[in-house]
């Protein structure tokens, strides 16, 4: 059993529901998701596996806290990617990041036309995005 990948899909999916539900992620979420990944690795890989783990997380908050900055993320997004990027590592971040980028701008393309196709102008200024990050991180560690 691919441990990782099991924890990200369920810490995903929860993450991934709560966000639809509420339109926030907590906090408490994304702690979990980053503590079980960097236990994770520290007990699979030793101190190896725990440095890859905090080079996956902060990778993965490195990446998307610009874009929170600007106002395109949440603060619990930038926060899910850090703790879902420990356990994809930094052998799995990269392509995490891109499964995250692709499916986010389909899931953005489709909320856009669902709301111009239901006759909401403007279009939703916001959508979760914790599914995108959620299914970005679970691609990159299916193997």
């Amino acid at each position: 059993m691919d441990v990782p990948l099991a924890l990200a899909a369920t810490l995903g999916g929860l993450a991934s529901w709560w966000d639809l539900r509420t339109g926030q992620i907590p906090n408490w979420l994304a702690l979990l998701a980053g503590a079980t990944g960097l236990a994770w690795a520290g007990w699979e890989a030793g101190w190896k596996g725990l440095g890859d783990a905090v080079i996956g997380a902060a990778v993965g908050f490195f990446a998307l806290v610009g874009l929170y900055l600007l106002g395109g993320l949440g603060g619990g997004d930038v926060k899910l990617m850090a703790g879902l990027g420990s356990l994809a590592g930094k052998g799995h971040i990269g392509e995490a990041l891109f499964w995250m980028a692709l499916t986010g701008g389909v899931w953005a393309a489709a909320a856009l036309l669902w709301g111009r196709f239901k006759g909401h102008r403007p279009a939703p200024r916001t959508i979760p995005y914790a599914p995108a990050i959620a299914l970005g991180t679970v691609m990159s560690l299916w193997n």
